[in-house]
C-alpha cells in the first residue's frame, strides 16, 4: 500500500486565524478547496494508494470523498500533525500560497520527515516563488518575461502602465495597475518587497507540467478567466491548436531555466504580440480542476507514476471544458 499525505495549507488548518479572516486567505479559499477535493478523490481512486489529508476542525461543513483518511485539527496542533503523517506516508503533495515561503517551509518540513514529495523540491520552490529571482533567471537563460525590477519609490525605466504586486504573492492578492499617475507631487509606491512591471496586453494563460525523472509531460494548455483586479475566476480548455504549441512552447522554456523543478508545475503565460512568461506555480495549480475532466486517465495517477520514474500516455476528450471558481 503506498500511502500519500496531501496537505492543503488554508483547509487544513495550517494558517492560525480562521481561513475565511485571514488578510489574504478569503480570496484563495475557494481555489483550495477545489483543488483539494479533487486531486484527493483522484488518488483514493487509485489502486493500491492511501490518502491522508489535515482539515481545518473549523471547517466541518466541508466533506471529502469517503475513500480519504481525514484528520481534524485545531490550529495550534497542525505543524505537529503535518510532520507525523509526512513521517508516515510515501509521498507527500503539498498545497500552499507561497506567501510568506509557506510552500517551501512545508515541503522542507515533508521532506525531512522522509515523504517524497510531488511537486519541486525546497531549492525550487523558493526561486519561483520570489518574481525578482526569477525574473533575473528567465532573463539569464533567454526565456521571453517582462522586464521587472524593486520598487524603490522612483519610476522604473519602462513606460507605463504599470503592474505592481508582491515580490512573494499568490492568487494575484495585492496586484494593481499604475498608471502613471502623480501623487502628492511624485509617484506613490509600495513597500520595497513589491516589484513593478510593464503591463502586458494579450491573453492570459497557463500550462501545467507533470515532471519526473524520465518525462515531462505538458498538459493542455489553459485560457484564464481574470477580472479587474486580476483575480483568477476560472478558465477553459483546449486552447486553438496554434495558440496550444505557443503556450507550451514558451512554458517549457520557463521550466527548463530552473533546476529542481518535479512534481505537478505550473506556468502563468500571456500569449499576444509578444508571448511572456509571467510566473511558475511550483504547486497544484487550480487548472487541475478542469484539466482532469479532459483526461480520459486518472490525471492524480499519472502524477504519481511519473515522479516514481514511469512514463505515461494521456489520451485527451475534445470536448470543451470550462471552469468557474
Amino acid at each position: 500500500m503506498i500511502r500519500v499525505l496531501v496537505s492543503e495549507i488554508l483547509c487544513g488548518g495550517g494558517w492560525v486565524e480562521p481561513a475565511r479572516s485571514s488578510e489574504w486567505a478569503p480570496a484563495l479559499l475557494g481555489e483550495a478547496w477545489a483543488m483539494l477535493a479533487a486531486v484527493t478523490a483522484d488518488l483514493a481512486a487509485v489502486p493500491g494508494v492511501q490518502v491522508l489529508t489535515i482539515l481545518d476542525a473549523r471547517l466541518a461543513d466541508h466533506v471529502l470523498d469517503p475513500r480519504v483518511v481525514v484528520h481534524r485539527v485545531v490550529a495550534a496542533e497542525e505543524p505537529a500533525l503535518f510532520r507525523r503523517l509526512a513521517g508516515e506516508c510515501d509521498f507527500a503533495l503539498i498545497i500552499a500560497p507561497e506567501i510568506d515561503g509557506r510552500l517551501a517551509e512545508r515541503a522542507a518540513w515533508a521532506a525531512a520527515a522522509g515523504a517524497q514529495l510531488l511537486g519541486p523540491d525546497p531549492t525550487a520552490i523558493a526561486l519561483t516563488s520570489d518574481k525578482l529571482e526569477l525574473a533575473h533567471a528567465w532573463d539569464r537563460a533567454g526565456v521571453p518575461t517582462p522586464p521587472t525590477r524593486l520598487c524603490t519609490g522612483e519610476p522604473p525605466p519602462f513606460a507605463p502602465p504599470w503592474i505592481v504586486k508582491p515580490r512573494w504573492g499568490a492568487g494575484s492578492v495585492g496586484i494593481q495597475v499604475v498608471e502613471g499617475a502623480v501623487k502628492d507631487g511624485g509617484i506613490s509606491w509600495p513597500p520595497s518587497s513589491w516589484i513593478v512591471q510593464p503591463l502586458v496586453r494579450g491573453r492570459s494563460a497557463s500550462v501545467a507540467f507533470l515532471v519526473g525523472p524520465r518525462q515531462t509531460l505538458a498538459l493542455p494548455p489553459c485560457w484564464q478567466r481574470l477580472d479587474a483586479e486580476f483575480r483568477y475566476l476560472g478558465g477553459s480548455t483546449p486552447l486553438p491548436e496554434d495558440w496550444a504549441e505557443r503556450a507550451a512552447t514558451l512554458g517549457r522554456r520557463a521550466i527548463d531555466a530552473v533546476d529542481g523543478l518535479r512534481g505537478y508545475v505550473g506556468v502563468d503565460l500571456v500569449l499576444g504580440d509578444s508571448d511572456m512568461a509571467i510566473e511558475v506555480n511550483p504547486r497544484l495549480t487550480t487548472s487541475y480542476v478542469g484539466l482532469r475532466q479532459l483526461a480520459r486517465e486518472n490525471l492524480a495517477e499519472a502524477l504519481l507514476r511519473i515522479v516514481r520514474g514511469e512514463t505515461v500516455e494521456l489520451s485527451l476528450r475534445t470536448t470543451p471544458v470550462d471552469w468557474h471558481v
